[in-house]
Formats: C-alpha cells, structure tokens, sequence
C-alpha cells in the first residue's frame, strides 16, 4: 500500500490554519522589573529604566519611572501571577561571619487586570553596608505593587540591616512574609542611632538618645506614599549605613529597619546609657491580597524584584480576525481536496 503524503500546498494551508488558532491564544508573558542597575536610598531614573529594559526586553518602552517608582499599563486583559521579593539588608563588614543582614521576603499572588490597568511597582534596593567596627548597616527596600488610587496589592518586606559588631544585638531579622498581629512601637525614644523602615502609609521610627529625638543619628525610612526614599545615614566614609530605597531605614550603630507594609524597627534599649541590655530589633512585615497567595519570609539575600506573568488571558475564544483566517485557510484545503479527487 502506497503511504500518502499532503502535497505542498495542503501543508501550507494546514500551517496557516494552525497558525491562526494558535495566535489567538495568548502565551506565557513575563514581565520582570528589577532595580534598573541602581542603589542606595532612591530608584532609577527614566534613563536608567529605558536602560535596563531595552529592545528584545517585554518591558521595552513600556515603563515610567515617577521619582524612581516604575509605571507600568497592564497590555492584555487576563489572570496574573505576581512574585515580589524585598531586598536585604546591608551588611556590617567588619563583623566578618559572626552576625548577619537580614533577607528580604518572598511573595506570591494571584490578581486578575484589564488592559489599560496601571501598576505602580516599587523594587526595593539593598541597604548600605559598612566596615567600620562601631558603624551598623542600612535597612532593605521593601517592594512594593500597588494599584490605581494608591491601592496596595502586593508587598515584600526588605530585611533589617546588621548592626555593628561593637555592641552584640546578634544577627539582623528578616523581613516577614506575613501582615500578622504584631503592633509597631509609637515611642521614638532610645532606638540606639538606628531609625525604623518606613511602611506603606506609616513612617519608622527617629532614633533618640532618652526622649529626645535625634534624627542626624540616621534617618527613618519614608513611606510607600511619601515616595519610599531610604533613610540616610549618619555621614559618608566609614558611616554608611543608608537604607535602601523601599523605605530602609539608615543608621549609625544599629541595624536599620526594613521597608514594607509595616516597617522594621532597631534594637531598642530601655536603658540608653547601657549598651548591653536592649530588646532585639523587629523584622518588618509584609502583605498580599492575591489568590493562592504564598510566602517566605527570609528568602532573599540581594536586591529585591518583581516578576508579574500573564497566566491565562480573560477568553480562550479567538480574535474574530484570527476566526476568518481559519475559516479561508478550511475553504481552501475543501478546494486542494476537490481537485485531487
């Protein structure tokens, strides 16, 4: 039996056939947002995004940076997994492998957009090490998502920075994958010259020595709404612990608190004039109004990201151009049949 193979012509309509239907469903696009190159306490500029997000990217022209937080339009209607990670804290160099900066959490949700949605996406940057036996390390960026009308969806929390070797407050905590119970200190006493992470709508905390504030100790964190800048450090040279953008907040000894939905805060000390007798500091937190959402809490050790990816577009239904493409394509492989029967 003679095995029957499509002539030319029949195979190139069954392509475009195919070509058709298969274009009219949307592919797996991920979109991936990244520090655009930059650090320290503010984001990247338009220059800088362009940048990092030329051709061949999926973000090519597509982002604004408004003050260093990235301006995105949502391209296809659909169902959206977001992935956020906050950024860590600087590190203390000097203390060798004995303490550690915190890392920054990890989170995941599910959102559904219509095309011509706007995102605002924040991605925290890593705070300002140092090396300097007495100098402590800036607080991480949290990174941030949030929608029209200063609606927030996503947020990772950035991890505290190390603080200094000098005075033994042990390794710096993490940013917390969760929006738990935990309720943020109101008093701005005795936070031994490291400030608070700055959250979405509350500012960190001033350092102070008593109950006099102190904020040339290192500045607190600003909040998503007030742009997210990180807090500055003490000076320049050996003092350089500035919290990353996101809202960590800066620092002389202690660690600075990570950004996120609720700031990380540093050691605290009852007593001011007594080193050795404190409180440990606190991890900021996190939140995720997403579907299926996950989270990690300590899962990044860099700067932060966001990676949002189209899952499903809103109807699997193909475009009515796409329909008549596959309609003429049928027709014509009705034809090559009729004239080889």
């Amino acid at each position: 039996m003679r095995r029957r193979f499509m002539s030319t012509p029949k195979l190139a309509i069954v392509l475009v056939a195919a070509s058709a239907l298969h274009g009219a469903a949307d592919a797996a696009v991920i979109y991936e947002f990244t520090t655009a190159g930059q650090s320290g306490r503010f984001g990247p500029s338009q220059a800088q995004v362009d940048s990092a997000y030329g051709a061949g990217n999926s973000l090519f022209g597509q982002v604004t940076s408004v003050g260093g937080i990235q301006q995105w339009t949502v391209q296809t209607s659909g169902l959206y997994q977001i992935t956020a990670a906050g950024a860590a804290g600087g590190q203390a160099l000097s203390n060798g492998s004995t303490t550690t900066a915190g890392r920054g959490a990890l989170l995941v949700g599910q959102f559904t957009f219509e095309a011509g949605d706007i995102l605002d996406i924040l991605v925290g940057q890593m705070g300002g090490s140092t090396n300097y036996q007495t100098a402590g390390a800036g607080g991480g960026g949290g990174s941030f998502v949030v929608g029209e009308g200063d609606n927030p969806l996503l947020i990772a929390a950035g991890g505290n920075g190390e603080a200094a070797t000098a005075y033994g407050y042990g390794n710096a905590p993490d940013g917390n994958a969760t929006a738990d119970t935990q309720t943020p200190p109101s008093s701005v006493s005795n936070r031994r010259y490291g400030a608070g992470g700055g959250g979405f709508s509350q500012e960190g905390l001033h350092p102070a020595s008593g109950n006099n504030t102190q904020p040339s100790w290192g500045g607190r964190g600003a909040t998503y709404l007030q742009g997210g800048a990180g807090g500055y450090s003490f000076n320049s040279g050996a003092y350089t612990g500035e919290g990353g953008f996101g809202g960590g907040g800066g620092t002389v000894h202690t660690g600075g608190g990570g950004g996120g939905w609720i700031g990380g805060q540093p050691v605290y000390h009852a007593d001011p004039t007594d080193y050795h007798a404190f409180d440990s500091a606190v991890g900021a937190l996190s939140y995720n109004t997403g579907l299926n959402a996950f989270g990690l809490s300590g899962a990044n050790n860099d700067h932060g990201y966001v990676t949002v990816e189209l899952l499903e577009a809103v109807s699997d239904v193909p475009a009515p151009g796409a329909l008549a493409l596959f309609g003429l394509a049928a027709m014509g492989l009705g034809i090559a049949r009729r004239r080889t029967s």
